[in-house]
């Protein structure tokens, strides 16, 4: 986490290195931090299926369903592997 968090203070516009850290925080379980490091790297990369998902994750464990739902679907949206898509369809439903 150390590392991660050193990083995104050295490339703090890089999506990829804000999504690191805000997984990394959602992995351990500290959801409100994941949230608003997610919320910066969707801002970052808006158009990236990964990232929308994990924001919509995040949201999901801070009781924020409505924003996750669609976050997820623009994660299918802008995803291109099908197999995730399924699995992020089936968090929809």
């Amino acid at each position: 986490m150390k590392l991660l968090l050193r990083a995104v203070s050295i490339v703090p516009d890089d999506g990829y290195v804000t999504d690191s850290v805000g997984w990394a925080y959602y992995k351990m379980g500290k959801y409100q931090e994941a949230v608003e490091y997610l919320e910066r790297a969707v801002e970052l990369l808006p158009y990236d299926g990964t990232v929308n998902d994990h924001l919509g994750d995040a949201y999901a464990k801070v009781g924020r369903k409505r924003e996750a739902q669609f976050q997820w679907q623009r994660a299918i949206n802008y995803g291109e592997d099908e197999a995730v898509k399924g699995e992020i369809q089936k968090k929809l439903e």
